[in-house]
């Protein structure tokens, strides 16, 4: 009766094992992220950096690691880049964690997809991936309109004489620049022509130019 008694036991026990391995999702439930915004954090005239924000919502009684983050974001239909970052997050449990994806456009992909840029235009895009968290994989899809940087606004300020003779002239030229974004503008160099009535006079490039600020 003992052995018998105890293959019974043996069996109910394994079949909550297996009940148990089979239900894991039943178990473990799925984080869930929830998106905030897209934020613009830079622009140069190569290219603009953004950041995707998301909470991370764990729903277990018991904490969780995300431990990786793949992307793939597509302007106007056209992919455009893809990628994965290592976050390392730790998510309490019951509570949530703020996730941020960085992405960064290089211009003359988004040109060759798309065509032209117009003047500050928004372009519906679709960021798309997987958030893995343990052994799970948690896909998400969001959609909106990221706004694209502004060129600055260029102005001829004035010229001055400095110094004129028989052989020639020396002019300085105040240039006026205007940052027409929200955040700061990486411009590099200014390259310039000086044309009196039909005739090139003169060429060249400045030093490279600080950043405008916001």
């Amino acid at each position: 009766m003992k052995n018998r008694s105890r293959k019974w036991v043996l069996a109910a026990l394994l079949a909550l094992f297996f009940c148990g391995c089979a239900g894991l999702d039943d178990i473990v439930q799925e984080p869930q992220l929830h998106f905030k915004k897209a934020v613009p954090t830079a622009f140069s005239l190569a290219g603009a950096d953004f950041d995707f924000d998301f909470d991370v919502a764990n729903p277990n009684p018991l904490g969780l690691s995300l431990s990786q983050v793949t992307y793939n974001l597509a302007l106007n239909g056209h992919p455009l880049v893809d990628g994965k970052v290592s976050e390392g997050i730790a998510l309490p449990a019951r509570g949530s964690a703020p996730l941020t994806i960085p992405v960064s456009l290089d211009f003359k992909d988004l040109l060759a997809a798309v065509g032209s840029i117009g003047e500050s235009p928004k372009l519906p895009y679709q960021l798309s991936g997987k958030v893995f968290v343990g052994p799970l994989a948690v896909p998400y899809d969001v959609k909106g309109e990221l706004e694209m940087p502004r060129l600055p606004k260029v102005e001829l300020a004035g010229v001055q004489v400095k110094d004129i003779s028989l052989s020639g002239a020396r002019l300085a030229c105040r240039v006026r620049l205007t940052n027409r974004n929200a955040v700061p503008l990486d411009l590099g160099q200014l390259a310039y022509q000086l044309r009196l009535g039909d005739v090139q006079v003169a060429t060249g490039q400045t030093a490279t130019l600080a950043p405008l600020s916001a």
